[in-house]
């Protein structure tokens, strides 16, 4: 069984450094996970990997579209990066696949303008 804790510090935390400058550490998330994989034997519940981790930092990255002039010409530069965690329990091989579609997924955002019907469009993200 898999145990994933994960919290948020709220609180900014304060330090005061030797040479009296304080320093200031931002608000963050931490996470938490066992790193073990077992397997069930005939004698009970035994190790098979250790040190297997279970929680991954991901970037998510939104696409910016690329014109010349008015035309359409394709997802050239990256708009905005965004880091999130992605934490499993379960199936280690079921887990790495979902990992890997949600990695190439997130990787892949795109802006897309959608047109109306009554002619005024709107800019939305979406994937390929």
């Amino acid at each position: 069984m898999t145990l994933v804790i994960v919290g948020h510090d709220l609180q900014p935390s304060l330090s005061f450094l030797d040479d009296g400058a304080i320093s200031l550490e931002s608000n963050g998330i931490f996470v938490a996970t066992d790193s073990a994989i077992t397997r069930d034997y005939r004698d009970g519940r035994q190790i098979v990997l250790a040190g297997f981790r279970k929680a991954y930092a991901i970037t998510a990255k939104l696409w910016q579209p690329s014109f010349i002039g008015e035309h359409f010409n394709g997802y050239r530069t990256v708009y905005q990066e965004i880091d999130c965690v992605l934490a499993f329990a379960g199936g280690v091989l079921t887990a790495q696949h979902i990992m890997n579609s949600i990695t190439e997924h997130l990787g892949k955002l795109r802006i897309t303008y959608i047109e109306s019907d009554g002619g005024a469009g709107a800019y939305m993200s979406g994937s390929v």
